[in-house]
C-alpha cells in the first residue's frame, strides 16, 4: 500500500492574501517613517528660523556705505585683505526685527519643545538658555523668557 501524500497545511491559494497584507503593511510603515523624517526636518527648519527672530534679527545685513567709503579712505593700500574685513566689521548692521515678533518666537519655542519633546526638549532648552539676557532692560522681552521658561521646565 502506497503511504498517503503529506498534506500542507495551507494551500498556496491561502498563503498569498497574507504575503500581500504584509508587503503593504511593510511599505505603509516605511511610508511611515519617510514622512516622520520629513516632518521632522521640516520641524527642525522652522524651529530654526525662530531662534534669530528671538534674538532680535531678522536675518538680513545692512552695510553703512558711509563707513565702509571712509574705512577704505583711511586704511587703502595699508592692511590686507583679512584685517580689512576685520576693520569693517562694525560697518555692517543686522537687520532687526520688533519686539512683538520676538515675543511671539519665545512663545512658538515653547510651544514646539512641549509638542515635540522627543525632537526638540534638549536643543529647545539650550536655546532658550542661551536668549536668558535677551530681555534685559525690556520688560516684555523678560516676561516672554520667564513664561517659555516656566512652560517647559514644568
Amino acid at each position: 500500500m502506497q503511504a498517503p501524500a503529506a498534506r500542507l497545511p495551507c494551500s498556496l491559494a491561502s498563503a498569498l492574501p497574507g504575503t500581500t497584507i504584509a508587503r503593504r503593511r511593510e511599505r505603509q510603515t516605511e511610508e511611515a517613517k519617510a514622512r516622520t523624517a520629513e516632518a521632522d526636518v521640516r520641524l527642525a527648519e522652522a524651529f530654526a528660523h525662530l531662534i534669530p527672530i528671538a534674538n532680535g534679527r531678522d536675518g538680513t545685513s545692512h552695510l553703512s556705505e558711509t563707513a565702509v567709503s571712509k574705512l577704505i579712505e583711511d586704511v587703502a593700500g595699508q592692511v590686507d585683505d583679512e584685517e580689512l574685513r576685520r576693520k569693517m566689521a562694525p560697518a555692517v548692521l543686522p537687520g532687526r526685527v520688533g519686539i512683538a515678533s520676538q515675543v511671539a518666537a519665545l512663545s512658538a519655542i515653547a510651544e514646539l519643545i512641549l509638542r515635540h519633546p522627543e525632537f526638540l526638549r534638549t536643543p529647545g532648552l539650550a536655546a532658550l538658555e542661551e536668549l536668558k539676557d535677551l530681555g534685559v532692560g525690556y520688560p516684555k522681552l523678560e516676561a516672554a523668557w520667564n513664561a517659555a521658561m516656566e512652560r517647559v521646565a514644568g
